[in-house]
């Protein structure tokens, strides 16, 4: 056993390298840290070497900064001023990574409008910071290019979660260095993305993890002011037009459940399935409830299933204006082929119990959607 692999059989040992590992990161002394990990390396071959030797520091680009001045600038139009930025590497990212959640702060849960980065380093070290959890907004504005096959390696590592013991796992000794390498890069790609793009204002960058691996509390000052005001704003008015078309695309596929749901209960005949059928009322019975709470006001409101097809569409007209004012005799989008979960199961219920004359309407009515 290694004097490395030593210090990770026990639970003290571990923390107390990440500690010393998370300290060279606080400190900025990056050139150290990749120094004391490369002769790790040497002693330690393992899957992970070649990977981490792959991931050099110029091969590591995060992008997406255009897009985080731009949420910078949507804070400020909503009244709330960032004065601090978050960058945590995540443990809950599903696609190519690395990922990061990005949190813009506010002086309302710390004073980083006018703290040192001494102080900030104070603060962060520990799990509890005052700032966790307080962010104004949050975003996955940033992708990271460069680390994906060594962050793929290390997520899909059987061992990750090991318990320290006298047993260690395979290759445990290099899946810690690997980790290590890999917030190295993390860490001097912001850092050099900051000094190359720079943000609105001079302000803390708290780049750490959340349930990716150990804490480090790293802290940069950017002071690096960027003047981008023009381009977010056009960002911003390219969002406003995406947003506003998601919601009316989201308006109609709402609406087209309804119908289906509608559809089905109208043809499914009082003799089939009694009691499945009764079922299937209910349930459309509490969606439209839910969906028309604040278009009708009437308490006596018949459900849509019963409504008169002339009443129906006038109901869907009204609830349109209520999601959207003035947008009757607009052109609607096309509501797209994607169904709530809920609504899927509504339909095979429906398939499996509501009977031929079902399963025609529903065929039918699919049909004529196409």
């Amino acid at each position: 056993m290694t004097e490395l692999e030593q210090i990770l059989s026990t639970g003290e040992g571990r923390r107390a390298l990440d500690r010393y590992f998370a300290g060279l990161i606080r400190a900025l002394d990056f050139a150290a840290l990749e120094t004391e990990l490369a002769m790790l390396l040497e002693e330690h071959p393992s899957a992970f070497a070649p990977l981490c030797r792959a991931s050099m520091r110029e091969s590591v680009e995060i992008v997406g900064w255009e897009r985080v001045h731009a949420d910078i600038l949507a804070m400020d139009r909503k009244g709330s001023r960032c004065t601090a930025l978050g960058i945590d590497l995540t443990g809950h990212w599903e696609g190519e990574g690395p990922g990061f959640e990005v949190s813009l702060y506010d002086d309302g849960s710390f004073a980083f409008s006018t703290a040192s980065r001494a102080a900030l380093l104070e603060a962060s070290e520990g799990h509890a910071t005052p700032w966790q959890g307080c962010f104004v907004e949050i975003e996955t504005s940033l992708e990271c290019r460069g680390l994906a096959l060594l962050d793929g390696a290390i997520r899909a590592y059987p061992g990750r979660h090991a318990v320290p013991s006298d047993a260690l796992p395979r290759d445990y000794a290099g899946f810690v260095i690997a980790l290590w390498w890999l917030y190295l890069r993390v860490h001097q790609g912001v850092a050099d993305a900051l000094a190359h793009h720079g943000l609105p204002r001079a302000m803390p960058v708290l780049v750490d993890e959340h349930d990716f691996g150990p804490q480090v509390g790293g802290v940069l000052l950017c002071e690096h002011v960027a003047d981008s005001a023009e381009r977010s704003a056009r960002i911003l008015d390219a969002r406003t037009v995406e947003n506003r078309l998601a919601y009316d695309r989201l308006t109609e596929q709402l609406i087209m459940e309804v119908r289906e749901k509608r559809a089905v209960v109208r043809n499914w005949s009082f003799w089939s399935n009694r009691t499945q059928r009764r079922n299937a009322i209910e349930l459309l019975e509490a969606s439209d409830k839910l969906m028309f709470q604040d278009v009708v006001s009437t308490r006596g409101q018949l459900s849509v299933w019963l409504l008169s097809d002339r009443e129906f569409e006038m109901l869907l007209d009204r609830y349109r204006e209520h999601r959207r004012p003035g947008s009757s005799g607009e052109q609607h989008p096309d509501p797209g082929e994607e169904r709530t979960q809920l609504h899927l199961m509504f339909l095979q219920h429906a398939l499996q119990f509501g009977g031929r004359a079902v399963q025609r309407e529903f065929l039918a009515h699919r049909g004529r959607a196409a």
